[in-house]
């Protein structure tokens, strides 16, 4: 953090946040292309603000807007909801995620976050509430560190990662999972993580690496960076996430994988198209869709009624199935045993893997799961 420049420097209210906020439509996803990224983003250093027992029973469920809004001093720790998925069609495993920055400098077209960063600062005060956190939801073993940002990017000037992974080792019970497409991680090696802190890359082949995640680490540098987390003890898992069907992407993504068996054997592999797409029409606005495989790109386009408004959409279920099918089928080539899973899909798509996969959707072995650490019942498959 120490080598931010910038022009000027201002101290503001909430009030003022809530107008620059407005202004700059931060609280928005408008979903353009990741070139709209290319200066330095406004920077909004920021601290909690914890709600006290009275609050709490003032307030209830019944929180005015700002209260779950981190601009505002909330939202450390954010609950993802299985139940809610699965009334959009959707297989996921409920768990409470920690967050600290949101935004990210990373310029990846398919992103949906704005051109910002709000920064907390106070992380030693935030590091005592996750403990309560741990404390009070024994049920829960693996906390995943950050998918509203990539926390790596930010290190080790932020700090974050040195008080996490010593106060991770002190938990029996509960691992942290940095989440990330970064290959800094060279400040992590000598830290004391006593295995309790897991390193996920979200990996992409190598025309999606360069052209599409504009600034982020290349598909070797990211399983360099694997390779040196698992050589210190880390244990080291990958989602293949989103996989977008550019061309050739049958040839990259196998290359890919022999390269990734080849110097990293990852826990767990999560396999998940090019989701989160409620429209075709932000396709269009966000990809060169030149890049895109045609047969792909023109079911998206004639179909796209199909799967409008869906979480796994743009791309129609039985190419979604293609793409998983291909890469099930070259990662058991080179290693029949580790633990694959689909990732955010319909249950129709489970339907059809359940088999294949050898696992229930009632409990699978996944990256982020609230129960999948090293050792565990699920990710042996013996639940």
């Amino acid at each position: 953090m120490g080598r931010i420049e910038c022009d000027e420097v201002i101290e503001v209210t909430d009030d003022d946040i809530e107008r620059l906020v407005a202004e700059g439509g931060w609280d928005k996803s408008r979903r353009y292309t990741g070139t709209r990224k290319m200066q330095d983003p406004p920077m909004l250093f920021n601290r909690y603000r914890w709600l006290t027992p009275k609050e709490r029973e003032q307030y209830g469920q019944a929180f005015p807007k700002r209260h779950g809004s981190q601009f505002f001093g909330f939202g450390a720790f954010t609950f993802r909801d299985r139940d809610k998925e699965r009334t959009r069609n959707i297989v996921c495993q409920s768990a409470w995620e920690v967050h600290s920055i949101t935004g990210c400098l990373f310029k990846c077209d398919y992103c949906t976050f704005e051109d910002f960063l709000n920064v907390m600062l106070d992380l030693e005060e935030w590091a005592t509430r996750l403990e309560e956190l741990i404390r009070d939801n024994p049920w829960q073993s693996l906390y995943k560190y950050d998918n509203h940002s990539d926390i790596l990017t930010f290190e080790p000037q932020y700090g974050a990662s040195q008080i996490l992974a010593p106060l991770f080792a002190r938990q029996p019970g509960a691992w942290l999972m940095h989440y990330t497409k970064s290959d800094n991680v060279d400040h992590l090696l000598s830290l004391d993580h006593g295995g309790h802190t897991i390193v996920c890359w979200s990996l992409a082949a190598h025309t999606q690496s360069r052209l599409i995640e504009r600034d982020t680490a290349t598909t070797e540098q990211r399983i360099e960076a694997a390779r040196k987390c698992q050589q210190a003890g880390y244990p080291v898992r990958f989602r293949f996430s989103p996989i977008v069907p550019v061309k050739g992407w049958r040839e990259e993504n196998r290359e890919m994988i022999h390269l990734l068996f080849s110097r990293v054997q990852p826990d767990v592999i999560s396999l998940q198209t090019l989701s989160r797409f409620p429209d075709y029409d932000i396709v269009e606005r966000t990809l060169d869709t030149d890049m895109l495989d045609e047969r792909f790109l023109a079911a998206m386009r004639e179909r796209r009624d199909e799967v409008r408004g869906r979480l796994y959409g743009p791309i129609p279920h039985e190419l979604r199935r293609e793409v998983y099918e291909f890469c099930i089928r070259e990662i058991r080539k080179v290693d029949p045993e580790v633990p694959v899973s689909i990732c955010l899909e319909s249950g129709e798509m489970w339907d059809e893997f359940e088999g294949e996969l050898g696992v229930s959707r009632e409990a699978y072995p996944c990256c982020c799961g609230p129960q999948c650490v090293p050792g565990s019942a699920v990710m042996s498959g013996t639940t």
